[in-house]
């Protein structure tokens, strides 16, 4: 059986980690060894406890290959300032935490994965939209930076995906557009995974970029 041979940290709120670590278990190849870190964004020492959660990772792993790190859940009635900065912190000391420990061998990988809305915006999503659109500015900065360490830093934007507990309905005008495409349905964690699998494999030519995983919702 041809694995993946990946070993990947991933952060990520419990519900939408568990969920996607279910996804990477039941693949038959291509699988990545993962370790599932759910420990919540955090504004104050971000970085030392960054550096913390790394190391943990890479204690289990034997090593560390890649970062996939989920955007943080809204918490209901949050400020959404606090809630977009926490989030951006958080990621950028995990994604340099993860850099330090991947600049010891042959370079690696850095996926976010994080609401579409980031990218093209829905109706009710402004939340969502904020934080994701927060992180993926975080993204192409961090790309051009990790450049010279051969680490690539992506994400994968995805629509509704039902095992996250994310169902976002077409609104009225998307309903119209996409009706007749039969395009817009809801993602399964299992073909979300997929895309990710491809990023964290690291055979690609990619950085600083967004793969949209929405069934068609931007084209």
């Amino acid at each position: 059986m041809q694995t993946l041979a990946r070993k990947v940290w991933l952060r990520a709120p419990a519900m939408s980690g568990q969920s996607l670590a279910a996804a990477f278990a039941r693949r038959d190849e291509r699988r990545p060894d993962f370790h599932l870190d759910s420990a919540p964004p955090v504004g104050k020492r971000a970085s030392k406890r960054a550096r913390v959660a790394a190391d943990a990772a890479q204690a289990a792993l034997g090593g560390l290959d890649a970062l996939v790190y989920l955007a943080p859940e809204p918490a209901e009635g949050a400020d959404l300032v606090e809630t977009v900065v926490a989030a951006t912190v958080d990621f950028t000391a995990a994604a340099r935490a993860a850099a330090h420990a991947m600049s010891r061998g042959d370079g690696g990988e850095i996926v976010v994965v994080c609401d579409i809305a980031g990218v093209c915006g829905r109706q009710g999503r402004a939340v969502e939209a904020s934080v994701a659109g927060a992180l993926l500015g975080a993204v192409r900065c961090l790309a051009k930076e990790f450049g010279r360490q051969a680490i690539n830093v992506n994400a994968v934007c995805h629509a509704s995906v039902p095992e996250f507990g994310v169902v976002q309905p077409l609104a009225p005008a998307e309903q119209e557009l996409f009706g007749l495409m039969k395009l817009g349905r809801p993602v399964g964690v299992d073909q979300l995974a997929q895309n990710i699998v491809h990023l964290v494999g690291g055979r690609h030519a990619l950085t600083g970029q967004l793969l949209h995983a929405a069934d068609g919702l931007i084209i």
